[in-house]
């Protein structure tokens, strides 16, 4: 079977591959309810993911070529691994694109999936949730933003949050519970000073 250009292969191949129920039920699913469980853990790799697709696109190249008589050991003829890396990429583009609108949730194991918040205004106020957010401290002296979230671990009851602090190359592990502390501040200020030093000394 011959196709115009590389493109139209890699689209037969993903189009065929999407449309084997079997596929989808014994590789595809297990593969996103994989990917979107690092994702909420922190852990997701977009390189790492692409390789993850790559056993989606084999599977699908091998049912391909036995369903249209070809070769079932000459698959890796019609769809090269450039073919096969192409679409793995566009399946994992998809992915991401797709989770970030929350349509993988019910993948997720059900102590990740989102459950009501029924947090005040004012507890949510000095708390991060989310990579990216600021992290506000607050105490006797005021508010005021002293770090990023990089990293989000869900694996507790409560989270645990990895800080990128300003103005420093540090980042710090802290649950929930120390990210709305005058002390917690202080503590986590002499710990990245700590930090900083030993980086330093081992230079």
């Amino acid at each position: 079977m011959s196709f115009e250009n590389d493109n139209a292969i890699v689209a037969e191949l993903v189009q065929y591959t999407e449309n084997e129920q079997s596929i989808y039920t014994q590789i595809t699913l297990p593969i996103l309810a994989n990917l979107a469980t690092k994702k909420v853990r922190g852990l997701y790799d977009a390189d790492k993911a692409i390789q993850a697709f790559m056993y989606l696109a084999e599977a699908g190249a091998k049912k391909y070529a036995k369903e249209f008589g070809g070769n079932k050991k000459q698959w890796h003829d019609t769809f090269p691994i450039s073919v096969r890396k192409a679409a793995a990429a566009h399946w994992r583009d998809e992915f991401e694109s797709e989770f970030e609108l929350g349509n993988y949730d019910q993948l997720l194991p059900k102590k990740y999936q989102e459950k009501p918040d029924t947090r005040s205004t004012s507890e949510k106020a000095y708390h991060a949730y989310n990579v990216g957010d600021n992290v506000w401290w607050w105490g006797s002296q005021g508010t005021k933003v002293i770090g990023t979230v990089v990293k989000v671990y869900l694996g507790k009851e409560r989270p645990n949050y990895k800080v990128k602090i300003h103005g420093t190359d540090s980042e710090v592990l802290k649950p929930e519970f120390e990210l709305a502390s005058e002390t917690a501040r202080k503590k986590v200020t002499r710990q990245t000073k700590t930090s900083d030093r030993r980086k330093r000394q081992s230079r």
